[in-house]
């Protein structure tokens, strides 16, 4: 449908001035109806339409559509300030959920296509604020919110990014399984340097410090170490070296589990 075109009063463009039934010649370029049109959108694309998005202003004569001459609606201003996630294009003529437009991928019962409010402009007003309502209600609209909000947290470095929070989990993790590791593989070098037997007559069972109990050298060399050392924590089970406590908690296995990979972060 061909739309009628109103010439600016002045050299700058109009987007406000025109009547019911014509619709203003340029666009402002931070309109939500050109990211609709984009098949990629960059991070500069969302932040303009979170954070710098052509709204109309109270002055704005909005257009009469085709469709809704018969009744004779406009879309309402106030609209916009009812439901805060609305966003009116002028080169549309129509209304969009521009956190969806951003955020959803799919939508619906069995994920079907998203249509009205997110690719397509939605224009009915008869039954606007019905539809709105709804929308407001949907699991991906939900979603799509809670994305936006994350994006510019991350975008205003209120919040790392998940890459940046992963990378810096597993350097901690790294960190903190070397220092496990180190102390254990000093005594079997120790142990081995002196030829002393790792194994004893007694090496099953929890290691404890405080006790006299003969459990082989590397045993021994390990309760002595960890009299004030972060060793300590590691035998006595207060922080976990494996999944499986009493795994971590018997010497012999402790042994395995320096021979076979079974640290991911070393």
């Amino acid at each position: 449908m061909s739309r009628p075109v109103a010439a600016p009063r002045t050299g700058q463009a109009d987007f406000g001035c025109g009547s019911k039934d014509e619709k203003t010649q340029a666009s402002p370029n931070n309109d939500i109806g050109f990211i609709v049109d984009k098949v990629v959108l960059t991070d500069a694309d969302k932040k303009l339409v979170l954070s710098n998005l052509w709204v109309p202003d109270n002055f704005y004569k909005f257009p009469l559509l085709e469709k809704n001459k018969k009744r004779g609606l406009w879309f309402q201003h106030k609209w916009l300030k009812e439901f805060n996630w609305l966003a009116y294009s002028n080169v549309k003529n129509g209304t969009f959920c521009k956190y969806c437009v951003l955020f959803a991928r799919n939508g619906g019962i069995e994920s079907q296509p998203l249509g009205n409010l997110v690719t397509v402009a939605f224009t009915n007003w008869k039954k606007a604020k019905e539809v709105y309502r709804v929308h407001s209600n949907l699991k991906y609209h939900s979603s799509s919110v809670l994305d936006s909000e994350q994006f510019l947290k991350i975008m205003e470095k209120k919040e790392p990014a998940i890459i940046e929070r992963l990378d810096k989990n597993r350097a901690l993790q790294i960190e903190e399984n070397r220092k496990r590791i180190k102390p254990i593989i000093e005594c079997i070098i120790s142990c081995g340097k002196e030829e002393l037997a790792l194994r004893g007559s007694k090496d099953f069972g929890p290691i404890n410090v405080d006790d006299d109990i003969r459990q082989g050298h590397f045993c021994a060399l390990l309760k002595y170490r960890a009299k004030d050392d972060f060793l300590l924590t590691v035998l006595e089970g207060s922080e976990d070296i494996s999944q499986d406590r009493e795994q971590r908690r018997t010497t012999p296995k402790l042994w395995g589990i320096l021979v076979q990979p079974r640290y991911s972060y070393l």
